[in-house]
């Protein structure tokens, strides 16, 4: 697949107005954005591998897969929160792990603080899913109650919406709302830089869901 033909699935300025309204029953990986950022994700990537790629994509499979998630190829919240205009296909994730070389993998890995010198861009993203995951625990841990990062945090029914300035994630009252406000994983961000620098917005309807 030549380069043009695999930057489909990578969003562009003009794309993401032709996003929109989509769902998901995992909107609630939108909650775990500001972590990544905290973490330096965003960074990171500028440092070791500034070119539009589907790594975000990859670490938030590889973090749903580590929470016992598996959710479909094409489902809406994991492609719109890594910033592509589409799933991407196989042949797209494939070309894409093409340019990753062994030497930017490995520092991608230890940007998240997972040591080695035989690290791929499997590793990489899961370093980085794993580093989310530990950091939202300890965010909760002061939490009046237990938290599910599954059930509590990602199990929740969505609707997203991308333009050309943000993308907005509506949904129900989670019910841990108020442990989710104290880990400061409910910040709307200003500018996320895999999403070509638009805002991320979080919007709460109705009920706890």
């Amino acid at each position: 697949m030549v380069e043009e033909e695999r930057e489909s699935a990578i969003s562009a300025a003009e794309d993401f107005e032709d996003n929109g309204p989509l769902t998901s029953p995992y909107a609630g990986l939108a909650f775990f954005i500001p972590v990544l950022l905290d973490l330096g994700l965003a960074a990171a990537l500028d440092v070791v591998h500034p070119q539009p790629s589907l790594i975000v994509y990859r670490v938030l499979r590889e973090l749903l897969g580590r929470l016992a998630i598996f959710p479909s190829e094409d489902d809406a919240a994991v492609w719109l929160l890594a910033g592509l205009r589409d799933a991407p296909s196989e042949q797209d994730r494939a070309d894409d792990a093409a340019e990753w070389d062994a030497a930017t993998c490995v520092a991608l890995a230890r940007a998240a603080g997972c040591d080695g010198e035989q690290l791929g861009l499997a590793d990489a993203a899961r370093a980085w899913a794993d580093a989310a995951i530990a950091e939202a625990v300890a965010r909760f841990a002061g939490a009046a109650e237990a938290i599910d990062l599954a059930n509590d945090v990602v199990r929740n029914f969505g609707v997203l919406v991308a333009d050309d300035e943000e993308l907005t994630v509506t949904l129900p009252f989670p019910r841990v709302y108020a442990a989710l406000l104290l880990a400061a994983m409910l910040s709307d961000v200003g500018q996320v830089p895999w999403l070509e620098h638009r805002a991320l917005r979080l919007v709460f309807e109705g009920g706890i869901s």
